[in-house]
């Protein structure tokens, strides 16, 4: 089992997965509450859109952290003072963001519309890289590239240098586990700077987030005064 505690001191980082769960249940909602929290507070398009955290948990954090328990690729930041997770990097192969499940894709969009805009963006985002690196989804191969989903820490806990070692592991992670690949969409400067400047990644494509247009012709982010100048981005990261 993958297991740091010398990276940040008084931190253990661990893989999410089901042993890690076991020793301690509550970790699972832990993760859940924390994720979503962070997203609804701080994540520039679903503070826009008026994603709450309970919406976020529901229909989306709490299914993705299940998958993510059973698939053992992601990684959680442990506070070892208080037990409480405070930090985590959610992952997926991208193999399976390519080949989703029809229905499950169906009940998200019903079910959490408020973030239909996020999601065609990342749709747009994925279909740059997969035609400019692969030629299509069916050139993405399992186990060949980790798809970082998405990351999280603590409000209070931010500062401390958490999402960037968190980031820094899931990279060398991927890498223990024979992928070769890491990609991830960053959506706010600060973890664009981690992926690229920290890590060497390279902006496979990028759009403004005013400029984005969806299928309907509308551009849901063009009065959203704090995200309009945002460059949205796709990063890979060769390992």
């Amino acid at each position: 089992m993958f297991i740091d505690t010398t990276t940040c001191p008084g931190f253990t980082i661990s893989v999410l997965n089901k042993s890690f769960i076991a020793e301690k249940p509550s970790h699972r909602d832990d993760v859940i509450s924390m994720v979503a929290t962070s997203f609804a507070e701080g994540e520039p398009f679903c503070k826009f859109l008026g994603i709450t955290a309970d919406l976020l948990k529901e229909h989306l954090v709490e299914a993705l952290v299940d998958k993510c328990i059973a698939d053992e690729l992601s990684l959680v930041c442990m506070d070892n003072e208080t037990g409480r997770i405070v930090a985590a990097m959610l992952n997926e192969d991208f193999f399976d963001t390519m080949n989703p499940d029809e229905e499950a894709s169906e009940d998200l969009v019903r079910d959490l519309p408020e973030a239909l805009p996020i999601f065609a963006l990342l749709e747009l985002l994925d279909t740059q890289l997969v035609e400019k690196r692969f030629g299509s989804a069916a050139g993405v191969k399992q186990n060949e590239v980790l798809h970082a989903f998405m990351g999280a820490t603590s409000k209070q806990y931010s500062g401390r240098g958490l999402a960037s070692h968190l980031r820094k592991l899931t990279a060398d992670y991927a890498r223990e586990q024979g992928f070769a690949y890491v990609v991830v969409e960053p959506t706010n400067p600060a973890t664009q700077h981690i992926w690229t400047n920290k890590l060497g990644g390279s902006v496979e494509y990028t759009i403004a987030a005013k400029d984005f247009m969806m299928l309907d012709g509308s551009k849901p982010f063009a009065n959203d005064t704090h995200s309009m100048e945002r460059q949205c981005t796709i990063v890979m990261l060769t390992l």
